[in-house]
């Protein structure tokens, strides 16, 4: 949950960019393999940190200027279900099921990147941040439990364009849900990524 000053190489705010751009173009390169390999599944890591985001500001979709320092971080995750769930409608009866996994909070070394500078607010930040990882977070392989059952269980073949958590469907945030808007973003991020 960095500050929004950061851009990545293609000049995208950082979160937006790394989160969501980067898969979903990595993603729409490989969907001629995945649907000649099928049954095959797409995997997207988001988080419950997508309840925070009412919007996803269209209008600067990918230089978004974040008004919390996990603003960017809630409004990429938002994103990468949206895309998911639009993913899935475009890829009905191919073969290709896609989901959206929430992995829980995980203690790994995530942190490694909360503290950008020395002033007193980042230290705090990433001290509260440490405690809260060791006191609700679950190691890696209990925190990679949902992503193996979204790849794995028999009983989600015929089941696609979900929001997972704890190796269950669950229901994601009612913006997250909004067909029209997962179509907008689906059809900007092309745009963005040049495809």
């Amino acid at each position: 949950c960095r500050s929004s000053d950061k851009k990545t190489e293609d000049g995208f705010e950082d979160r937006m960019g790394v989160n969501h751009l980067g898969h979903f173009l990595l993603t729409n390169l490989l969907l001629d393999i995945l649907k000649q390999s099928q049954p095959s599944r797409i995997i997207s890591v988001t988080s419950y940190m997508h309840w925070g985001t009412l919007d996803l500001d269209f209008d600067n979709l990918a230089n978004h200027t974040s008004t919390s320092i996990c603003d960017n971080y809630g409004r990429s995750k938002l994103a990468n279900i949206m895309f998911i769930f639009e993913l899935a409608k475009r890829l009905k009866g191919t073969g290709v099921t896609a989901y959206a996994v929430h992995p829980g909070l995980v203690v790994t070394e995530t942190l490694r990147s909360v503290r950008e500078d020395d002033s007193t607010w980042s230290v705090i930040f990433e001290k509260i941040m440490h405690q809260m990882f060791w006191l609700y977070g679950t190691d890696a392989r209990e925190g990679s439990q949902t992503t193996v059952y979204a790849a794995l269980d028999p009983s989600l073949q015929n089941v696609s364009g979900k929001f997972l958590a704890r190796c269950k469907i669950e229901a994601p945030s009612p913006y997250a849900s909004d067909e029209a808007a997962a179509k907008k973003l689906y059809d900007m991020s092309l745009k963005l990524v040049n495809l």
